[in-house]
């Protein structure tokens, strides 16, 4: 179909492809804007319950009016087939998305925050998706999330038809919730549940279940019965609190999950830290813990206390000290009249002098001994301190440096977790600013219209361009135009860039100027090529976080200049 026309709309390209349709990328040959057309595969177009289904996506989309919801442009059947002309958001697919890079969880946090935006609209509006899967979701080149394809979305109206048969599946396998798996009545909690599959899969880049590895069986038994794996399994040094959403979203009963996407959302956008799981733990205290039994192990022998044992002295044998009691002197009687005392004090005086001698002995080799003694120990005692003081000093030196290597380690790491702060932080502004920006750009409307020329002979082409400022919080300076030109096959003649200036009408009083061409064309595309957007009311949250932004920055220098 590539060049040929849908109502004025020329088909560019190719975008995709699928079972039920094809999407083109076409312009306006008017307005000369860009759009993406969805036509049902001409092989379905007798499929009357297939029709209702694409009949049913137009009439969803024509009630959404959302941001991060693409736009329904118009509907169409002729003899071709049936078309449905959106909103072209230029980007890519979530998944591919995915796949090409890790998301921070910080970015995470944002685009998914986003797609909540997108989904809690389409619930006030009693719409369920159905099929919510990252390949449903665009991520732009302006930092913003598009939800699309609500080619199977339910229509929660009294009496109105779903088109949903009794016990029918529709949807993505392993985005599924347990209820729609078993066939069985389903809600908005249906789509929280996709939705929080979807989150892992933003977090590990992989989703819960490998379709390669697993039947689709064993994937159905595991969405009905168990938890999606840990998060941790997966990728690491993912915050609890993560894995506490995840959990709380795909819950196997609808009733414990979040009830609302602004539910989800808030939680979401929460500090870290997973809520308490026990009332102990709620009010501040600690886990409880209980007492763990450790089971003896029997040796066979029972254990004895040891008792110091001591052996009384032996009493003293006094051998011949009573040798001769009881028995007669042998020895001669001595003669009458001698005296035996000087005999006596003889012997005295002998047993005194060798005492002496022998005392004296004894006292100088104790005396000797003793100084020994005394001077061994001062050496040793010596030698003690001498070493008690070296080792002091070494453990000091020892534990100075431990000290010092643990400062140096602490202030290190105290840097690298600011300095990742200060990223993410500049990460967010980047987008926040990003999305800021789009969001004015759209307010300038450029649109432009083919002159009829009042000579019929003359040559060249006219085009009416009309700029128009929709917003009061924004001034637009330095507008310039691109108007391409083409001929009657379709063939770029001419990429002419028109400098118009600065837009000074009030909101919403549209400004008109014609640009004429010397030049054979028939057809044109004007659009807007550059502007200098002036943000005359910068959200809060920009400031917020340049303030957060820049007391990081001098923490950072304070501890680098140390």
């Amino acid at each position: 179909m590539i060049g040929e026309k849908i109502l004025n709309y020329r088909i560019d390209s190719l975008i995709g492809e699928g079972g039920v349709g094809t999407v083109y990328q076409a312009t306006h040959t008017q307005l000369g804007r860009t759009v993406a057309i969805k036509a049902l595969n001409p092989t379905l177009v007798n499929n009357e319950q297939v029709k209702q289904r694409f009949r049913q996506e137009a009439t969803t989309l024509s009630n959404l009016q959302h941001i991060n919801i693409i736009t329904l442009y118009d509907y169409l059947e002729n003899e071709k087939g049936l078309f449905l002309i959106m909103e072209f958001a230029k980007g890519e697919a979530l998944d591919d998305f995915i796949k090409k890079r890790p998301i921070p969880e910080e970015q995470v946090r944002y685009y998914f925050s986003r797609i909540l935006d997108g989904m809690e609209y389409a619930h006030k509006k009693g719409v369920i998706h159905r099929d919510i899967k990252p390949s449903n979701v665009i991520i732009t080149e302006e930092a913003d999330a598009k939800i699309l394809d609500f080619g199977i979305a339910k229509i929660l109206k009294e009496g109105k038809n779903t088109l949903t048969q009794p016990g029918a599946q529709l949807g993505t396998v392993l985005y599924m919730s347990p209820e729609q798996v078993q066939g069985q009545t389903v809600d908005h909690r249906t789509d929280i549940y996709s939705l929080g599959v979807t989150l892992f899969e933003m977090l590990t880049g992989k989703p819960p279940y490998d379709e390669t590895q697993t039947t689709e069986f064993e994937v159905f038994n595991k969405i009905i019965n168990e938890p999606l794996p840990a998060l941790n399994t997966f990728k690491e040094q993912l915050s609890d609190r993560m894995q506490w959403l995840i959990d709380k979203a795909t819950a196997k009963n609808p009733a414990e999950r979040f009830q609302s996407c602004a539910e989800f959302k808030e939680a979401l956008l929460k500090q870290e830290q997973a809520p308490a799981k026990t009332v102990n733990e709620a009010i501040g205290g600690k886990k409880e813990l209980r007492p763990t039994q450790v089971k003896a192990t029997n040796t066979g022998q029972e254990a004895t206390t040891a008792k110091p044992t001591s052996t009384p002295p032996k009493k003293p044998t006094n051998e011949g000290s009573q040798g001769n009691k009881g028995k007669g002197n042998t020895g001669s009687r001595p003669k009458k009249g001698m005296s035996r005392t000087p005999l006596y004090i003889l012997i005295t005086i002998l047993v005194v002098l060798t005492g002496f001698l022998i005392y004296n002995e004894l006292s100088g080799d104790k005396k000797g001994s003793r100084t020994l003694s005394e001077n061994t120990t001062k050496d040793t005692v010596k030698k003690a301190e001498d070493n008690t003081v070296t080792n002091d000093d070494n453990n000091n030196k020892t534990n100075e440096k431990s000290e010092e290597d643990k400062k140096r380690e602490a202030r290190q790491a105290r840097l690298d977790s600011l300095i990742a702060r200060k990223k993410r932080l500049n990460d967010t502004l980047k987008l926040v600013k990003r999305q800021r920006l789009d969001s004015l750009r759209n307010a300038l409307l450029v649109d432009g219209r083919l002159i009829e020329p009042e000579d019929e002979l003359a040559e060249g082409i006219t085009v009416e361009v009309e700029l128009r400022n929709t917003r009061e919080d924004v001034k637009f300076k330095s507008i310039v135009i691109s108007l391409k030109l083409y001929n009657d096959a379709g063939v770029e003649v001419e990429d002419h860039e028109h400098k118009y200036g600065d837009l000074n009408k009030e909101v919403n009083q549209s400004v008109t100027f014609r640009i004429t061409r010397e030049i054979e064309a028939s057809k044109y595309q004007c659009t807007l090529k550059s502007v200098d957007i002036r943000d005359l009311n910068p959200p809060k949250k920009v400031d917020s976080l340049n303030k957060v932004i820049t007391k990081l920055e001098e923490e950072i220098k304070s501890i680098e200049d140390n």
